[in-house]
């Protein structure tokens, strides 16, 4: 289980490591697309003098990612007998987990037991339907959903002269763009004074906030061919490829 510390941007610390391992230069790219994960999200409701505190505990678990790159001879290279060259990566384990800070929100004292709660991103667009909660007052209650999510994935690699063969030293991350935020829904009491309806309230909790970021583990992975120009990497999530998974 790792826990999600603060962003940062690149250089990653691959990059790093590749300057002072190899004299040759570092190369990065970056590709911006839905990442699907599975959130599990538990609720720890505790009353308080004024109103009631709605903890929210997440962990979110990745589905896997693979990285597949391509190298060609640059234009015009003298010696075009090995033309391209490819290696692969395990970026993410499937069922990998990780852990953002615990966040939490107020709700009136007044309020009834937590309803549902819809998932939508840091720009309040939803990410899909309301999944109910077990009532509760006070205590616990926990649901789980899966979704896309979107993301940048960046890679940083570096040659590293090796024998039998070449190999690149690769590291990067998943930085999650617009995050996640959970929408509680509860009913509370009309102001109204001529009805005792109780209406629909709701009330936002962040359950992943924009700019975090997963690092990959560095590797030195080995290179099959002679030719060193990048010209595609296609990422797949999980363990077959996906439509749109790929990138040029």
């Amino acid at each position: 289980m790792i826990h999600l510390n603060e962003a940062y941007p690149m250089p990653t610390g691959a990059v790093r490591r590749a300057r002072r391992t190899s004299s040759h230069p570092w190369s990065a790219c970056r590709t911006i697309k839905p990442a699907p994960v599975r959130m599990h999200v538990q609720f720890d409701v505790e009353p308080n003098e004024d109103d009631r505190i709605v903890h929210a505990d997440v962990q979110i678990e990745m589905v896997g990612l693979e990285a597949d790159l391509l190298f060609r001879d640059p234009p015009g290279a003298l010696d075009r007998a090995e033309g391209t060259a490819g290696a692969s990566a395990r970026l993410l384990h499937p069922g990998e987990c990780f852990i953002p800070p615990r966040s939490a929100a107020s709700v009136p004292a007044s309020a009834g037991a937590l309803l549902g709660v819809e998932l939508r991103d840091g720009e309040l667009a939803p990410l899909g339907r309301v999944l109910p909660i077990p009532p509760v007052r006070e205590g616990t209650a926990s649901v789980e959903a899966s979704f896309d999510v979107l993301a940048a994935i960046g890679v940083a690699f570096s040659w590293v002269d090796s024998s039998p063969g070449p190999e690149i030293l690769l590291g990067g991350e998943i930085r999650f763009l617009r995050g996640v935020v959970g929408r509680l829904m509860f009913r509370t009491e009309s102001p109204s004074r001529l009805t005792s309806r109780r209406r629909l309230s709701m009330k936002d909790i962040p359950f992943l906030r924009p700019g975090q970021v997963i690092h990959f583990p560095e590797q030195f992975i080995p290179v099959s061919g002679g030719a060193r120009d990048l010209a595609r990497i296609h990422y797949t999530f999980g363990g077959a490829s996906r439509p749109g998974n790929g990138t040029t």
